[in-house]
């Protein structure tokens, strides 16, 4: 997905964890319901692989977990300009000029 984002682009989204967190006895059923039918493939789904994922191919994120859930963003950052490394000259959007567009990925 980072090859689709803008600079300054967020993705985000949610998954069901499979492995470290409680399951309720009706959610490991319909867990396990979804996965037989491939619906789901998440029963080995980690947030330390959510995060390493995430790692890999952004420059910030943030995952929060709610029950079995993680709620995830991440962004690529906005291009550098400045001759200076780890100078950034990034314009505010208070300041810009042009009007922002929400643009809706689609999978």
């Amino acid at each position: 997905m980072k090859p689709l984002l803008r600079d300054g682009g967020v993705i985000f989204g949610s998954t069901i964890l499979g492995e470290g967190v409680r399951h309720n006895p009706l959610a490991k059923q319909l867990i396990q319901i979804y996965n037989a039918k491939g619906i789901f493939s998440n029963l080995s789904d980690r947030q330390s692989d959510l995060e390493a994922g995430l790692e890999a191919d952004f420059d910030e994120h943030t995952i929060h977990i709610v029950g079995s859930i993680a709620l995830f963003s991440a962004r690529k950052r906005m291009a550098r300009t400045g001759a200076s490394r780890g100078v950034s000259v990034e314009t505010p959007l208070r300041d810009r000029k042009e009007p922002r567009q929400s643009r809706h990925l689609r999978l």
